[in-house]
């Protein structure tokens, strides 16, 4: 591979949960985002090129998988107050780029879809107790240089699609039989590309794609017919420069996935939906350079914040007004970032965040404990009031 840190996304998409009460509405009220280093190092030295989170062993927890590129890839095991300990488990040779847990064989727990940089890709199939088995499957080929997967139904049939991107060939989809089994590739576009994100963009139950592509090639996005057949939407999005990543997730707060994009040239963008899978620029691309991102709601006050990382300069933290207009919070991480994932890794009900980094320092995959304190207002109260007027 050319360049180890030409990362394919994660991107690991953030679910929120909205719970509706009765009146008086209560809102979090704003407050400063605090992290704690909480001084473990999930690294055995290598590059992390993704984290991926999970309970892999049925326990409530989130453990983690962190596929690193120059050294084996290890399995995290959480204690439930996110405390980690290494398994003994390995998982192929080095090369590991991209990785996802998800049920892919429908018996209910999480397996593992590894993407090698180097190597065909594997599925690892789970016991339910955390035991990993190779499947002996050996997807793709090694010339891709792939790069990351997304996983998804693509074509309805109620099982979980494998799309991987590649650096040096075409993106393929990998159709999975029910069983865990993912058949010979379907090709899907065959320009350079650094990132790509499942989600339903037009609205109508299926699993669209937005690409990210590289150096002079705009971001495109691709509707999906239902089926998996994929079709160009025609729109040409980002900046004709650069490489970068996407998260996907309603940033606005009008119930439709706007998209998050990265570039290591002119900064971060936020690209709004219009709720039929057509984007805009919400404004001009803000920050400086940057590579790869989490989006998830750190503050717990309803919408989606984000951190950005770059391998040789800060990794802020963007804290959402609610309607896709983001402030800087500072570098809460430090700089000469690689990756990020936000989990809730000590089980308290908000998200911490994994972060990997790469030189000048020893390379570690970084645990900080989410310390946000969070306060409520009622912010109704004048509206109850007068509904008990006379």
């Amino acid at each position: 591979m050319q360049n180890g840190y030409r990362i394919g996304t994660v991107c690991l998409l953030c679910a929120l949960a909205a719970a509706c009460v009765l009146a008086p509405a209560v809102r979090a009220a704003e407050a400063t985002i605090t992290f704690e280093d909480s001084g473990a190092n999930l690294s055995s030295g290598g590059d992390c090129m993704s984290i991926s989170l999970g309970d892999v062993d049925g326990d409530g927890d989130l453990d983690a998988f962190i596929a690193q590129y120059d050294r084996a890839s290890r399995l995290w095991i959480n204690d439930g107050s996110g405390h980690y300990a290494m398994s003994s488990q390995t998982f192929g040779g080095t090369s590991t780029h991209g990785s996802a847990f998800r049920d892919l064989d429908g018996d209910g727990d999480l397996d593992l879809f590894i993407v090698f940089n180097a190597a065909q890709h594997r599925v690892y199939k789970n016991d339910g107790s955390g035991v990993f088995t190779d499947s002996g499957q050996r997807i793709g080929s090694a010339a891709d240089n792939g790069l990351d997967v997304q996983l998804g139904d693509l074509d309805g049939d109620g099982d979980l699609d494998a799309l991987v991107s590649n650096y040096a060939g075409a993106n393929k989809i990998f159709k999975n039989d029910g069983t865990g089994n993912f058949g010979s590739a379907n090709y899907f576009e065959n320009l350079e590309r650094d990132a790509m994100i499942l989600g339903d963009l037009d609205g109508d139950g299926d699993l669209d794609v937005f690409m990210v592509r590289d150096a002079a090639n705009d971001d495109i996005v691709w509707l999906n017919d239902g089926m998996g057949a994929l079709t160009d939407s025609g729109q040409r999005l980002g900046e004709a420069a650069g490489w970068g990543h996407v998260g996907l997730g309603d940033l606005d707060s009008d119930g439709d996935l706007d998209a998050f994009v990265t570039n290591n040239s002119v900064g971060s963008t936020v690209y709004l939906n219009d709720g039929s899978g057509v984007f805009t620029a919400a404004g001009a691309a803000f920050g400086s350079s940057s590579q790869c991102l989490a989006l998830g709601d750190l503050d717990r006050d309803g919408d989606i914040d984000a951190v950005t990382t770059h391998i040789a300069s800060n990794n802020p933290v963007w804290v959402n007004s609610g309607s896709g207009t983001f402030t800087s919070a500072g570098a809460l991480f430090g700089a000469n970032g690689i990756r990020a994932a936000f989990g809730d890794a000590d089980g308290d009900g908000d998200l911490d965040a994994f972060v990997s980094y790469g030189p000048p320092t020893a390379r570690p995959v970084k645990l900080f404990f989410n310390e946000t304190a969070v306060a409520v207002r009622p912010e109704s109260w004048g509206t109850i009031k007068n509904l008990f007027r006379r």
